[in-house]
């Protein structure tokens, strides 16, 4: 005797006792389909599928830059040095401007009385863009600790940039 099946229910079979059972997919063919709704929406939008799975790296290190500011303007110093070692973290992605978030963390170690730290970031930051700011703020701190010196070639640096 032949099984009875309902052409109105696609997803389920009958098994031989005649109850009802859902219907399984394989794991290969639902990526398939996966794969093919994807391959569609990305040739109707022009968007290639490896822009879809990659993260703006560039946007998570602004927010991560400007979350530390505000927090900095707050006078949470601590805070926004977490967060600027956050966007430092993806240098390695490539990560366009990030002298300034080493200027900006090195603005809140400075305000925290770390003057090495300080330096440091300005430093790098320095060596990333020579900015007369970086100089300046760097001459800062070198005054404080007593190496006159390195602030007066500093504050001519500062002075020169300007005028490049």
């Amino acid at each position: 005797m032949g099984e009875i099946v309902k052409f109105n229910n696609k997803n389920k079979v009958v098994d031989r006792i005649g109850k009802y059972k859902k219907k399984k997919f394989s794991l290969k063919k639902l990526m398939g389909i996966i794969l093919t709704i994807l391959t569609t929406f990305c040739t109707i939008t022009g968007i290639t599928a490896w822009t879809l799975l990659e993260k703006d790296w560039q946007k998570i290190a602004e927010q991560y830059n400007n979350e530390g500011l505000e927090l900095y303007n707050l006078g949470k110093y601590e805070e926004s040095i977490t967060l600027y070692d956050k966007a430092i973290d993806l240098e390695s992605k490539g990560i366009e401007d990030l002298e300034v978030c080493y200027y900006n963390r090195g603005r809140a170690y400075f305000k925290l009385g770390n003057y090495q730290k300080a330096i440091g970031d300005y430093s790098i930051a320095i060596e990333i863009s020579p900015q007369s700011k970086y100089y300046s703020d760097r001459a800062v701190v070198y005054e404080l600790i007593g190496e006159t010196e390195k602030a007066t070639l500093d504050n001519i640096r500062a002075i020169t940039t300007m005028i490049d």
